[in-house]
């Protein structure tokens, strides 16, 4: 049985975002801006837009507003 390999990407995407969230977290504010394009750029290479990579990009965003906030 074969798998979809639209389904690696996702997982893919969804694996590497939640490294970039938690190294947003840790990392603070100064290198958010970087980690928002990187997951960006990832999401338009892979062509996903899954719920869990627009959702996990969406915190990324998120917690951007609240560094330009501070």
């Amino acid at each position: 049985m074969a798998t979809d390999p639209r389904l690696n990407h996702v997982n893919f995407c969804h694996n590497y975002l939640v490294f970039l969230l938690v190294a947003g977290l840790y990392h603070g504010c100064t290198h958010i801006h970087t980690f928002i394009f990187t997951s960006v750029h990832l999401q338009f290479l892979y062509g996903i837009f899954s719920f869990q990579c627009l959702l996990l990009r969406s915190l990324l965003l998120s917690i951007n507003k609240e560094c330009i906030n501070k």
